[in-house]
Order: C-alpha cells, then structure tokens, then sequence
C-alpha cells in the first residue's frame, strides 16, 4: 500500500486538557485512514499520552513520533513574572537518547520551572538537545511571536540560539495554514527569515480536534478550561475552524507553493526511529546483608516466617513453599517480596495497622510466611498460581492495606530507603463522566446554576453510565432534551466531549520504585496544589515500561479497628489478639445472620443487611462465601438464591461427579469462586494449575473462539480422567455458567477477616467500637445520624457535646458515649484541638472564661455559634439564648482581657483565673430560653441532624406499616423503582418553569439520611399544601440517580390509611402445618382491615402467592411486624 507523502508533526490529544478534544484512538484511525506512514503527539506541557500513544501506533502499523509542545521561559526558570508569558516550543525523540532528554526535560518542566505553567529555559535545553528535532511551533512559539511583534532582528537572535543548540540539520520553522490573517503574515516573515539564514521550514497543522464541525466542541471546551462563557468576547478562543486533522491532499493544497514544507514532515519522520523496550522489568535493588543473594536471602526469611507461623512442618506446608519459592525466583521475583517484606515490616515495628491481605496475594504462603499477609492459604484452600501463574510472565501484584491515618508515613520510609528521585506516585487522569460533562458545558453556555444542577441530576448516578444510556434510562431526560432546543444543544456538546481526560490527579494507592533516577524510565510531573510527585504515566503504561507498582492503601477500617484498641486499653480492659480470635465466635454469628451490620466492613449496606439475613451464616466458610456472592452477576443471576436454598436445607446437594464435592462442598455445591473453576480444572481434567488459571482467565474473557477451545481441551482431559464426554460437557457448562461470575477466594478469604474482626469488637466492645466508628466519619453528617441511632437501639446513649467533657473526637464515658466537638458544624479539628489544650489548665466555668483564654482568631464567632446551639456550652449558663445573646460582648471582652496578657498588663486580673474577678467588670444580661421547636432546629443546624428527637421518629411506627424505605437503603434499590420514604422538609426551593408553572426542588430528611425530591408542576399543583418546612410528608416516586422524582405527596397519616391493605409474609422455611398454625395463634391476635399473604421461596419463583383466609385479616401494627421479624420462620415482612 503506498503512503501518503505527509505527516502530521504537531498534534494535540486530550492529554492537552481542556485544550485537545479528540483521543489519541481517533488519531491513529484518522492516520491509518489517510494512509499516514507516521503521526507524532506533541501534547501541551506533557507527556501523559507519550506510551499509551507509541504502543496503539505501533499496533496499527503507524510510526509513533514522540513529542511534546514545551512551555520556554523568556529567560531563566528561577524568574517567576507574570508579564513574561513562556513561548511555545515543539521538540521530536529521534532516537533512544532523545526520549530520555525528552522524558528529563518534561520532568524538569514540572519539578523545577513550574510557574502557572511547566516551564524549561535555553540553558536546560542546551544540556539536553542530543536526540531531538526542534520546531518552532504555533503563534505562540518565541520566532512567531518576536516577528509578529516586529523584532526581527530578536527573532533572528533567537533563531540563532536555537541553531546553536539543535544544529540546522534539526531545527525547521513551521508553518500552518488555518484561516487566521495574523498566521498568513507570520508565514510571509517565516519563509523571508528561512531563506535568509537558509532554514529549513515544515508544513504543520496545530490539531486540536479531529473534524472540522468539531470546532465548536472544542471552543466549549476552552470556557471550561478558562471558566468563561462562550458569550463573553474577551476570552481564550480560536478564531478558525481549520485546527482539525486535515488530509494529506489538503495539506498539500495549501502549501502548494512550498512543496519542501511537505516533503520534510517525511524528512523528519526518516529521522524519527525511536523503539521503545517494552515489557523487560526494572526491579530495584534491595540491600542484603552478609553478601548474600537476593534468592538466599528471600529462602532465609520464608524459613524463619513458616516455623514461626506452623511449627512442625508437615510434608503439605513444606512441598507448598517449596513449589512457591521454585517459582518467585525462576520468574526474577525475589526482590519484588523482599521489598514488600521490607516496608511491611517497617509499618508493623511502627505499630502502623497493616490488613489481612488483599487480592490475590493472600493466596501465597511465602507471602504469609514473611508476614505480608495474614491468612493461611492451605487452611482456606488458597491458590498461589490465581497471584502468579509461571505460564503468563507479569508482575507479581501485591496491594496492601494499612491504617489510613499513617499511610504516608510507610510512602515516606520507602522514599528514604531507595530515594526520592527513584520513588514516586502515580498519576491518574479524572474524564469528563456524564453528569461532569453536562455541568461543565451548561456552565460554559450560560444555563442558570439551577437549572444546571436539575438537568445534571437527572442523569443516573451509576458511575460509568453514559449520556446515551441516561437518555434511554430516564424518560423525563429524554422528554426534556426533545422537548427544548437549548438541551438539546447541551447533551449534543457534552456528547461530544464525554470521556475527555478532565485533570490530572493522584492515584489514590499506586507507588513505583526504579532502580536508579526515574527520569530515565518515565517523565514525572508535580502536582501544583498538594506538591506530590508523581509518574506522567498512568499505572497501566507503567508496568509496560517495566517500573514495578504497589499499591499502599489507606483502610479507614483498620484505622478504626486500631482507634477502637486504644480505647479498650485506655479504659483499662482487657486487649483482644486480633490476629488470633475465634472465628467460630457464635455471638458473632448472630450478630451477622440479623442483619444488624451497621458499620461491619463491607457488610452495612441495607442489601448485604438483608442478605446475612437470608444467609444466616453461622461459619467463617460462609462469610467468606457472602462477600463473594453480593455482587450485581451472582445476585441477577438466581445464583445467590440457589445457595442460600442449599445452604438452609430446602435443596439438595448434588454433584454431577463425585470428584466435585471435594471442590464445592464449603459453598453447598455452587461455583462461588474463581480458585474452584481452576480446581475442577485439575481434578476432572488433569489441567496444572497454570493451565487452570488460564481456562480460569478464558473464562471471563467471554470471547466464544477461545471458550470453545478452553471446552475441547476440558474434555479431552476429562475423557483422560475417565470421565464420559456427556459429564464432561455438563461440568464444563456448568463451569461456564456459574464461572464467569467467580470471585477472587483469597481476596474474599482476606476481607472476611476484617469483616469478622470489626464484627467481634461491635458485639464484645459494642460501646468502644461505637465510638471509634463515630469518630471515623466526622464530616459525614448522614453516618453519624445512622450510627447514633444504631447505638440507641443497642441500648449506648450518647451523650450531647460538652465543652468541659467532650474531646476532639467522640469518647467512651462508662457506659455512653460523648459527643466528639470536632464533629460540630464549623467547629472542625483545630479549633476542637485548642479548646481540649486550654481545659488542661482548668475547666471552663462561664462564656468570659472561655471568650478570655481561647484563641479567638481559631476559636471564632462561628465556631462558639456553634458550640451554642448544639448545646456544648450548656454547663456555662442557664440556657443558651442567654449564651447567643451575649456573645457578642463576650468576645470583645475575652479579647481585651487576652491583649491585655499578651502586654503584660495585669492590673485589672492579678489572679491566676479571669473567673475570680470577672463579675466586677462584666455580667451578661440573661434572657428566656428559646422554644423547644428553636432548640430543635438549631441542634439540627449545627449537628447536621435532629439529635435529641427526630420528628420522624413520632411517624416510625407509620413508616414500618407502609412499608416506607430510610433513606440510606435506596442507594441498593435500582434505578427507575417506585420507592416511599417518609421525612420532614429541611429545605425547599420553588423554580418557576420555562412554561410559567410552578415546581418545587425539596431536600427531605429522615433518620438514615437526606435525599432530594423533584416535585414536578402537575404534582405541586395538587400537593402544595403539604410543602411547607418542617413538615414531616410521605413521599411515593420513582428513584432517578441521586433524588425522588416525587408521584404523591401526603402526611404520613393518610398515606398509610389510603394505600395500605395488604400484608406480606415471606417464609424462611417450607410451609407446614405447624408453621401455619403458629402463625394463625399470632394473627388472630392482632386482627384488623389488611389482607395477608403468604410467600415461600418456591412460590416466589413461580411470582405467585398464598392469600390467607378472607376472615382472617390483620392490622399491621409495629408490635406485630417486630413480632413476626424476630421469628426464625419469617424472613421478610411488607405491606401493600
């Protein structure tokens, strides 16, 4: 095929962000579409896209040209002006050395001449140039804009320097064509300066998007970068449509008069012949002692770690490390776990909580022998070839959890220990996801924030979801953008800029560690708010590259567990071994199979609630089988139903062939986890378990060529094994069913450790771990309404804050809890901090006293507002309108008193304490108290909830009869389900329509949460009289994202008279005749107007249901449903 005589050399992809509105993919099909024997990505300022673009070109057949558009300081990077603005500069890898210039140079940009922009200078460019093509860039290069300006004689001077630097064989002036005057003449000045120094010139097109009817994206697309209106005039904007990616046979069009202009774009691209090694490993180099080997060294340790964690060795622990460590050092691994060993020992000597294990890293002995993780592979049945299969050669991956508050210092000792320029994070890119797009570009034309705001949420909050998909999913969306023009042009915009890379961030885990400088594997970028160094590449590119990842994650869980500790110790109990509890603990148990699992790792969710119910685990085998069962396939799938029928002894147990019971009899004969589609791999078919993992990954590949081939090699194996063909197929299908949803066992195995740790401090350290739960989630207003009323229906008060008795955070006092003052609106940490310091020297025993010794630049207006109105400074006065009232003066006092210290004017208070003398100089007016409903709401407004009483609370019993949802259970309920909630109105917002109707925005509170309810013109119109502020309504509607788009609007009351008439019971067991008339002797006792059914599971799959007899109807009473919820025949209660 022949190629077409042009390339493009300057070319933008959304790695220029918010400037470059095409993605590298669309490049390369464009190149590839045009027959272009190359392409070069010349992003703005970086080199993000640099691997991920090489290696797509590279599988389409087109030469990647590395490059980057730099930012060059007018003079040196140390000046720092905000009138000198930097130059643009285009600088190509020719070969090997270029890049690793290119890949200093970027990073330098960003770690040394940082200024608004990532900036190099001359000077730098000098000591790099070796490799690298230079070209003068857009307008904004120094040549164009020095002639622009009339400085030719500068520009001259420039050109210069640049030959000085690059030589002229490597240095081109460009020239573009896109519809600008200014360019034209450029151009005119360009073409007389290369004719005059005998320069060479290049034909380039500045692309910033890939079509010419994409020009308007793109401009919507700078608002946002700039946060302007495409209305305003004085804005960044491209006055042109020509900066797309034009054809070969336009390019050659246009500068049809400089054909040399084209015919060097290939001179460039024959110089360009960078081959990147992709794929070899850079490990680091760890330091031994004694002059030993890396693999000597490792074999030590793991000999040390196995005695210590099994004693006598069985023949079964030692084959297992044996084959492990065979395996690690033949693959060039056994660096990788010392350095793992290393930090994870360091964190432990630190008294820093490290976590179980996570992934597939649990599934190694080594591992746990070096104490890297803390679950027995061979006691759970763990496969160390699910974490490193010596078949598939990739790098080990080993994710580990530590306290989330001492994370960094983990980061940090691993800086120390190789050193800081060969440690650093890794970046992550934020794309512009559906509902981000559509904000972003409804601010960008000028929607009004409301308006903005209730466009944006009626997209549903699934996180991938699409505009697409939110169109087709929301039918009020799709009515709205059908319905008016200026939607329409908003999503037909934001389609076309959805999935843009929309900043640049940190990787919250991801750490690389080279062998020596970084910079000569990876270009590393500065974050400019938080200063944190890391990788331009994202973590995908790095393992190509060959640098190793580890992820270090902060678990707030283990933070907890450890605050949690602390407080048992400081409280004078005894400590529980963590690492050693009994996992057959039966309290635990029943804890669990209640579904009381508020504030469990990973089991507080109102679906997995309802699943221990379902479940009733009542061994460790089974929470670990739970963990892996609550996702969205097992869950769709009637898999989870299957299993729990087994489990509970309404199904039979069967197995095809014998040789599966062995394999699945823990998780009652189903296929729960990936480890057990390879083991019935090995025992049917006689796979190794390298092959295993193999048919293991095909399996959840779902490509039919490679599963059909996976099935003839099953079944030759098992024909082998002596297994006829028909069983072969049927275990081989029942693979491929059941299989392809197969969750990680070792990954389940290690959070369901965690999961039962956090659940044996709540049942044996309830208060302490109540405590420490609250304390975790100071910011989160919601949690911590969710948790106190937990701990109420546990019997734990928890006491209102206290200035002289509550600490930062909350605290055990006996047998309650105390109210935490960081946990106060507008309080925050340091200021609770400084209160807490102050007490040391007395407690505080009037406002004066507090206003006198706090500082009050911290410790503000807000902030004792606050403290007033939740009730923290009640122990100061006989009420707190008297404290509001006289704070003011207070405060101008207090600060008197401390300026006067601060002088050493002491006159006035000789005394050690302001409170002795205070009386003579100051006294506070005292005033009634405020109304109770006052006190509520200003309890509510600096707490974030009503905490002494709830008004929903007096509608509980209403809630329980109708069925009703809380709040916080919606987040499990799918997409476009009718749900009722019952909640008080906190805030409400009234809009008038386009059309001149009225509709009403409300936010609704109730004990679990709060939640928006959409309520549109048709229903206001008929509900308005309900809509008033602190009124407790029920809400029927359907759940759309993050809100209620409400259907009915009514008191609780009527709700419940008007819509409730039938009672549900689902049976945990087959019915029978004691079952029925158990139930008959409680449901004569609470006779009333509501029919009732009766379900069983198998009746559920059937949709059907048993209604009771007509004379015996029910009234659906919270003793009866309580009644009937504490029944072990009774799984589920609703109403109708």
């Amino acid at each position: 095929m022949d190629h077409a005589p042009f390339v493009h050399l300057h070319t933008h992809s959304e790695y220029s962000i918010l400037d470059g509105a095409v993605k590298i993919d669309d490049l390369i099909k464009k190149a590839n579409h045009f027959r272009m024997p190359a392409l070069a990505l010349t992003d703005h300022g970086n080199m993000f896209g640099a691997v991920e673009f090489y290696e797509k070109a590279v599988c389409n057949g087109i030469k990647p040209i590395i490059g980057e558009e730099f930012y060059i300081a007018q003079g040196s990077i140390e000046k720092r002006s905000p009138k000198e603005k930097p130059y643009h500069l285009i600088l190509l890898a020719k070969d090997e050395t270029g890049y690793r210039n290119l890949m200093l140079l970027s990073s330098l940009a960003y770690l040394e001449g940082f200024y608004y922009r990532p900036r190099i200078d001359k000077e730098l460019l000098s000591s790099h140039a070796n490799g690298l093509v230079c070209m003068s860039s857009c307008l904004g290069g120094e040549i164009p804009v020095l002639l622009s300006g009339g400085r030719s004689e500068e520009a001259r001077r420039a050109v210069g320097e640049y030959l000085d630097i690059f030589g002229a064989q490597d240095f081109y002036l460009e020239l573009m064509d896109n519809g600008l005057e200014e360019q034209r003449l450029v151009n005119r000045e360009l073409l007389q300066l290369a004719a005059e120094m005998d320069l060479k010139t290049v034909a380039t097109n500045d692309i910033h998007y890939l079509e010419q009817v994409d020009a308007e994206y793109h401009d919507v697309l700078l608002c946002i970068q700039t946060g302007k209106s495409i209305r305003e005039t004085r804005r960044l904007k491209f006055r042109s449509d020509q900066f797309y990616f034009r054809s070969p046979d336009e390019m050659i069009r246009l500068f049809s008069e400089y054909p040399q202009a084209i015919r060097n774009t290939l001179e460039i691209t024959e110089k360009c012949n960078l081959s990147l090694e992709l794929g070899a490993f850079h490990l680091p180099h760890f330091p031994i002692p004694d002059e030993q080997s890396a693999e000597q060294y490792l074999r030590i340790l793991t000999d040390e770690g196995i005695k210590h964690r099994y004693g006598n060795l069985s023949e079964e622990v030692r084959k297992r490390t044996d084959m492990e460590l065979e395996i690690i050092v033949s693959m060039g691994f056994s660096t990788y776990f010392l350095i793992v060993w290393d930090f994870i020992r360091f964190a432990k000597e630190s008294e820093i909580a490290v976590g179980p294990g996570r992934g597939s890293a649990a599934g190694s002995i080594v591992a746990y022998a070096l104490g890297i993780t803390n679950v027995d592979p061979l006691k759970y049945g763990l496969l160390f070839e699910r974490f490193l299969n010596p078949a598939r050669i990739s790098m080990p991956d080993i994710d580990i959890d530590f306290d989330g508050d001492r994370r960094d210092e983990v980061i940090q000792y691993v800086r120390d220990r190789y050193g800081e320029d060969r440690v650093a994070q890794i970046i992550t890119f934020g794309a512009m996801k559906a509902r981000a797009v559509v904000r972003d570009v409804a601010r960008a034309m000028d929607f009004q924030p409301k308006d903005a705001d209730f466009i944006a949420k009626m997209i549903p909050t699934r996180h991938d979801i699409t505009i697409e998909e939110a169109l087709e999913t929301s039918k009020e969306l799709g009515s709205l953008v059908k319905e008016k023009k200026e939607v329409r042009k908003l999503f037909e915009i934001s389609r076309g800029l959805e999935k843009l890379v929309r900043h640049p961030s940190t990787h919250a885990a991801g750490v690389v560690i080279a062998p020596g400088r970084l910079t000569h594997i990876v270009p590393l970028y500065r974050d400019p708010k938080s200063g944190v160094v890391s990788t331009q590449y994202q973590a995908k590119y790095l393992e190509h590259v060959g640098l190793i990842k580890m992820d270090f994650l902060g678990l707030k869980n283990l933070t907890l567990i450890q605050r949690c500790l602390e407080g048992i110790l400081r409280a004078g109990l005894e400590v529980p071994d963590m690492d050693n509890l009994d996992l057959e603990d039966r309290e635990v148990y029943r804890l669990l199979a209640s579904g009381k699992s508020l504030g469990i790792f990973q089991l507080e969710s109102s679906g997995m609630q309802n699943l221990l119910k379902r479940v009733s685990p009542n061994r460790f085998d089974d929470l670990i089988a739970v963990l892996a069962l609550y996702r969205p396939g097992p869950l769709d799938s009637g898999m989870v139903d299957e299993f729990i029928e087994r489990k509970n002894g309404r199904k039979p147990i069967v197995y095809i062939d014998s040789r599966l019971e062995s394999v699945l009899k823990e998780t009652y004969g189903i296929i729960v986890y990936q480890e057990q589609v390879m083991e019935i791999a090995r025992v049917i078919s006689g796979f190794s378990m390298a092959e295993a993992d193999n048919l293991r990954k095909a399996m959840g590949k779902k490509q039919p060529e490679i599963l059909e081939e996976a099935k003839e090699t099953f079944i030759d194996g098992a024909l082998k094994s002596k297994v006829a063909k028909d069983v072969a197929e049927e275990i081989f299908d029942l693979i491929k069913t059941f299989g392809r949803y197969g969750f990680n066992k070792s990954h389940s195995t290690a959070y369901a450790l965690l999961a039962f740790q956090t659940a044996y401090l709540k049942v044996h350290y309830p208060v302490h771990y109540l405590s420490s739960l609250l304390s975790g989630e100071l910011n989160d207003t919601d949690k911590i309404s969710q948790y106190i009323q937990d701990a109420r229906e546990l019997d734990i008060e928890v006491l209102s804050p206290d200035v002289n008795r509550s600490e930062v955070m909350f605290e055990v006092e006996g047998s309650r809890i105390r109210y935490a003052l960081a946990a106060i609106k507008n309080v925050g940490e340091s200021a609770a901090r400084l209160i807490c310091e102050e007490r040391k020297q007395g407690p505080y025993l009037s406002l004066i006293d507090l206003t006198s010794r706090v500082d009050l630049r911290l410790v503000n207006r807000r902030v004792i507002e606050s403290l007033i109105k939740s009730g923290a400074l009640d122990c100061l006065a006989e009420n707190r309108k008297t404290l509001f009232m006289n704070l003011d003066s207070a405060m101008e006092f207090g600060a008197s008193v401390r300026e006067d210290r601060r002088k050493g004017q002491n006159n006035l208070f000789e005394e050690e304490r302001v409170e002795d003398s205070v009386n003579e100089f100051y006294s506070m007016q005292t005033f009634d108290e405020w109304k109770e409903t006052e006190i509520s709401e200003y309890e509510k407004e600096s707490l974030g909830f009503y905490f002494k009483s709830h008004p929903v609370e007096k509608y509980r019993h209403l809630a329980v009869q109708s069925g009703a949802m809380g709040i916080s259970e919606l987040k499990e309920i799918p997409e476009e389900s009718t749900v009722t909630i019952f909640g008080i109105i906190i805030n409400s917002k009234k809009i008038l329509t386009r059309d001149n109707k009225e509709m009403m925005f409300l936010t609704i509170q109730d004990l679990t949460g709060t939640m928006e309810i959409v309520v549109f013109p048709s229903i206001y119109e008929r509900s308005e009289s309900y809509l008033n502020e602190k009124r407790v309504i029920a809400i029927t509607g359907r759940l759309s994202g993050e809100k209620i788009l409400a259907d009915r609007l009514s008191s609780p009351e009527e709700f419940v008279k008007e819509t409730v008439s039938q009672m549900h019971i689902l049976l945990t067991d087959p019915v029978n005749e004691d079952t029925l008339l158990k139930l008959r002797d409680i449901f004569i006792q609470n006779k009333g107007r509501c029919n009732l059914f009766i379900h069983t599971h198998e009746l559920e799959q059937m949709k059907k249901a048993v209604r009771a007899s007509t004379f015996l109807l029910v009234e659906p009473r919270d003793e009866l449903i309580s009644h009937l919820k504490n029944e072990k025949l009774v799984e589920r209660v609703w109403v109708s």
